[in-house]
């Protein structure tokens, strides 16, 4: 959420209690947490990851799980709310980008194809990143979220590659 990024910056900046004017931000967000990790989450498939968030907005189901489909409207195809959760993406992911570069780290990436993919050894590799042992007994379970994408994104996926010629 790189929206909240710069915010959330200023007021811990504000507080004083984690570093003055003159501390960076990447001291400050130290400082405040201590054993910070950055992990970065992408979707090499922007347009996907788009159509999804034009469904969320449009039918109020932001997280999909089993006996929870109550929406509050039908989904449409709508070619300019999707562009728009198009750029938006792309401007996220860019601000973290831009963040990452000036402060100088390299956050641990996990793109979102893999991570649906292959969840568990997905997990297993964050745990491993995040120095977390889990005892031998623990199971990684599925996610409970259902993934949204079905035949009604790849037909948006569709109409708006087709339309995007026309434009």
């Amino acid at each position: 959420m790189a929206w909240y990024l710069n915010d959330f910056l200023a007021r811990l900046r504000e507080t004083s209690a984690f570093g003055g004017g003159e501390s960076s931000d990447l001291e400050m967000l130290r400082n405040a947490f201590p054993r910070l990790r950055f992990i970065q989450i992408t979707r090499r498939e922007k347009l996907r990851q788009a159509i999804s968030k034009a469904r969320a907005v449009q039918t109020g189901l932001w997280k999909v799980q089993e006996g929870k489909t109550e929406k509050i409207a039908e989904p449409r195809f709508d070619r300019p709310l999707i562009a728009r959760c198009l750029s938006e993406a792309e401007v996220q992911e860019n601000t973290w980008n831009a963040f990452f570069a000036r402060v100088g780290l390299q956050p641990f990436h996990v793109e979102y194809e893999r991570l649906c993919q292959d969840y568990e050894a997905t997990i297993r590799a964050v745990l491993d990143f995040l120095e977390i042992v889990l005892p031998r007994r623990i199971k990684i379970n599925r996610p409970v979220t259902i993934r949204q994408s079905d035949a009604l994104s790849a037909q948006w996926e569709q109409r708006y590659r087709a339309s995007d010629v026309l434009h």
